[in-house]
This record gives C-alpha cells, sequence and structure tokens, in this order.
C-alpha cells in the first residue's frame, strides 16, 4: 500500500510505503512482511526407487490359477482387465458389474472388443454368449444387483454349489457407508464352500475413512 505526502512546494508527491498489518498486530500472515514470514519447508527430493532397495524381510507368493470352466463376477468393472484375462484363459463365465452403464457402455465393452478376436467381439450391451463363454453386464448399487446375477443362490442358506468361483475388486472399501453393501453381496455372490475373493484395496483412504482395516470387521 502507499500513502501520498504533498509538502506545498510544488514537487510530485512523494510516495511512502507502509505495512498494513504487522505480524503482531494481525492473524492474517498475507499481510506480513515475506521477509519476515518463515519460509515453507521443501518437499522431500525425488528418487528413483530400485528394486534392490527392497528388504529381504518382505516376501511375496505368486499363485498358479486355474481359469479354465471357472465363473468369475468383476466388482466395478471400469476397463474390465481382469475379466479379459479370465476370458483369454477359459473362464466359462465373466460378468462385468458397474455401478454406472455409461462405464460398461463406453469402457468397459470397447476394451473387451479391442482384447478380443473379431469373431467374438460383443455387439450388444446386454447378455450374449463370447466364444463358448457367458459374458454378461450389469450396471446397478451393491445393494440390489444380486438380484439380476444369475449365478447367485436364490436360497438364503447358500447352498453348495451356487455362486461365482472367483470374484475380483479393486478400490471398492474407500467409502465406509457401503462396506455394509459390499459385504453383503459378497456373502450372496460367493461360491459356497470354496470361492475365493481378490480384493485389492489399501489399508486407509485418507479423507474419506474407508479402508481394508474396517472391511475387515465387518
Amino acid at each position: 500500500m502507499a500513502a501520498a505526502n504533498s509538502e506545498g512546494n510544488g514537487q510530485k508527491p512523494r510516495l511512502e510505503t507502509f505495512q498494513l498489518f504487522s505480524s503482531s498486530a494481525s492473524a492474517f500472515g498475507i499481510f506480513d512482511d515475506a521477509a519476515q514470514q518463515v519460509p515453507h519447508i521443501p518437499p522431500p527430493p525425488c528418487v528413483e526407487v530400485l528394486a534392490s532397495e527392497v528388504p529381504s524381510s518382505i516376501k511375496h507368493n505368486v499363485d498358479s490359477v486355474n481359469l479354465d470352466g471357472v465363473t468369475l463376477l468383476k466388482v466395478g468393472s471400469g476397463h474390465g482387465l481382469p475379466g479379459i484375462f479370465a476370458l483369454l484363459e477359459g473362464a466359462a463365465a465373466v460378468h462385468f458389474q458397474d455401478f454406472n452403464a455409461e462405464v460398461l457402455r463406453f469402457l468397459t465393452i470397447p476394451n473387451l472388443n479391442a482384447n478380443l478376436s473379431r469373431d467374438t467381439q460383443l455387439s450388444s450391451f446386454n447378455s450374449t454368449i463370447c466364444d463358448k463363454a457367458e459374458v454378461c453386464f450389469f450396471a446397478g448399487d451393491w445393494s440390489g444387483i444380486d438380484k439380476l446375477l444369475p449365478h447367485v443362490s436364490t436360497d438364503a442358506k447358500n447352498n453348495q454349489g451356487d455362486g461365482y468361483d472367483f470374484i475380483l475388486m479393486a478400490e471398492t472399501v474407500y467409502s465406509i457407508n457401503s462396506l455394509q453393501n459390499l459385504y453383503d453381496l459378497i456373502k450372496k455372490c460367493l461360491q459356497h464352500p470354496d470361492g475365493v475373493v481378490y480384493m485389492a484395496a489399501k489399508k486407509y483412504y485418507f479423507g474419506v475413512g474407508g479402508g481394508t482395516g474396517d472391511f475387515c470387521l465387518w
């Protein structure tokens, strides 16, 4: 800010600068003298992380999974890559579920078409047979989508043999409010007693509160 100081001697007014608020008089840091502000802590330097730096105590297992003839449900379809892989590996049925029908129409199905041979491309959004495999697409909320899925037991006891052999999902536990519906869907859809769920998720989602820790409490 500046104030005009006219001395009445015909000279141009002399401009004097002054600080609107001082650090001691105001809580607004934007009005403080930049020279007096505490500098921001710089971010850590950018580095390349090498695979050789991983501690030897951290182990991982790569299990061989036979997908020939299995039934599979992909919860949260996205690009549908795991389902596409299952089809190429001989799965008998792959069903894709997503909350939005637009995701299935404009992302999942086009990506399937791009990865499958021409004679097996999908021509519609509805149920279809793709080279001896049953490929279906379902849009809707987890609380009611089980009513449309073919491989779901209509018996509350979930009799042996009903349900999907595999259920795949990723980043589905980020919202605490939806965990109950997701748990109920898995319980209704998973084949009993040998069905397997593969879930990729974070332990905690900052800002929204969900995570694998909360989901494991159900």
